[in-house]
């Protein structure tokens, strides 16, 4: 029941984030709407009932451009900017 809760929330989230980028294209709402379910309808046919793993970006180039902005006085600034929290940035600044 987990998996179905968790592939439900994916769907959930693929379709706000469809329309989000169809609207910041200028996109109409109607749409942006159509187009994210079209999607949501594909994405159930080619992978509907299989485990799916979706990996995470390279984070290389972020934690470059990270540490070159990086002067000391700046966390809020950087962990705003990046959408990440200071325990990440102080894990970046390490390496």
């Amino acid at each position: 029941m987990a998996e179905l809760a968790q592939g439900n929330e994916l769907l959930d989230t693929l379709r706000e984030e469809t329309m989000a980028a169809a609207r910041r294209m200028g996109i109409g709402k109607r749409l942006a709407h159509l187009l994210a379910r079209s999607l949501e309808e594909r994405i159930r046919m080619t992978l509907g009932g299989r485990r799916s793993y979706i990996p995470k970006p390279d984070t290389e180039e972020r934690d470059r451009q990270i540490r070159e902005r990086f002067n000391g006085r700046n966390h809020s600034d950087i962990c705003h900017e990046f959408g990440i929290a200071k325990t990440t940035l102080y894990r970046i600044l390490k390496t």
